[in-house]
């Protein structure tokens, strides 16, 4: 299969321009921190707003104000990915990456995580660099107004099922889950997904027991593992994400499993066969958890017809040098998946993917 090389992006003077500001930007932070850290200077008096960054002049000064530096980073981030956006044609992003290293401490260090955010100025609403035409979900994850899918009638039956009593829809508040933050909702969950004699241990696959799983808004606390049973769609309010969260001494997998382990590394399913699941609409939060414990927001060992969606994963801020053994999803092995509007927050690793 022939291949069209990348298309190399040309540098114009204006791009060096840009580049060149950042630099010195990255200089000036570097040199507020360092008189911050070991007192090589004075604070400047001089205040510069972000509206003033593109007429002012260069100061000189080793103390000038972190923010204003902060401010040029930005402002040059901005216009370097205003002129990617008018590229019609463009290969990797990386393309420009020789013109705007990443900037480092006075030590020469690499700047990285908060410290890199600080210096550029991101914040919770601003869109991923590369990334166009894109919002995060507000601190409310959501409009709050009623999501449809939980206002339609409810008249459809298993396609392939022999049970004519099998419930396919089930909200998990009709299974006696609270969502209130305090009470512990893992037996009303479980018993939610359950209920109906579905596929799990032991059933390998089957297209007779499938089943919507809905979780109004709320917080649901959880001290074990939710196992996903076959052919399931757990699905959230979309317009008010509810939180599943783990209680400080949960220690398992993650909060939602879709494949259990069983003893000498077997598991429920097997992996290149464990299809038909969807996961949407969900913050999952493991801040009362110890990050020393290798949990996990979501176990999906999975395969084709899969898919997570529109989530937001909340872990304890940390890395693995720091012993922070978190992640949003643990993807061990499996055979595909989609995965679309997924939101890492802390944790040691936010994405492992192993297949």
């Amino acid at each position: 299969m022939l291949s069209r090389p990348p298309t190399k992006i040309t540098l114009t003077q204006a791009d060096i321009s840009l580049a060149e500001d950042r630099k010195d930007a990255r200089e000036r932070a570097a040199a507020a921190q360092q008189a911050a850290i070991y007192g090589t200077g004075e604070p400047s008096s001089s205040q510069e707003t972000t509206e003033d960054i593109s007429d002012a002049g260069h100061d000189d000064s080793p103390a000038v104000s972190a923010q204003t530096a902060a401010a040029r980073a930005r402002k040059a981030r901005e216009a370097r990915i205003m002129a990617i956006q008018q590229t019609s044609e463009f290969g990797s992003v990386n393309d420009l990456s020789h013109a705007l290293p990443i900037p480092s401490q006075p030590d020469g260090a690499l700047i990285s995580g908060p410290q890199l955010e600080d210096l550029y100025g991101s914040d919770d609403m601003e869109s991923p660099v590369h990334t166009f035409n894109h919002e995060k979900r507000a601190g409310n994850h959501g409009s709050g107004t009623p999501y449809w899918v939980s206002q339609i009638k409810r008249q459809g039956k298993a396609v392939y099922g022999v049970n004519a009593s099998y419930v396919v829809w089930r909200n998990v508040k009709d299974y006696g889950a609270k969502g209130d933050g305090v009470t512990d909702d893992t037996w009303a969950l479980g018993n939610a997904t359950s209920d109906g004699g579905r596929c799990g241990l032991g059933c390998d696959s089957s297209m007779t027991t499938p089943a919507i799983v809905y979780f109004p808004a709320g917080t649901y606390m959880v001290s074990q593992k939710i196992n996903l049973y076959y052919y399931t769609a757990m699905v959230g309010d979309a317009n008010n994400l509810p939180v599943i969260k783990g209680t400080p001494e949960f220690d398992a997998i993650g909060l939602f499993d879709a494949n259990p382990y069983l003893p000498y590394g077997f598991n429920w399913f097997q992996n290149q066969n464990n299809m038909w699941r969807q996961i949407r609409n969900f913050v999952f939060d493991l801040t009362l958890v110890d990050p020393n414990r290798g949990v996990h927001g979501i176990h999906w060992q999975v395969a084709q017809a899969t898919s997570l969606q529109n989530i937001v994963f909340n872990c304890v801020v940390g890395t693995p040098g720091d012993g922070n053994a978190q992640q949003g999803v643990f993807m061990d092995n499996g055979s595909g998946g989609h995965l679309e509007d997924l939101i890492f927050n802390g944790g040691g690793i936010g994405l492992f993917a192993g297949n």
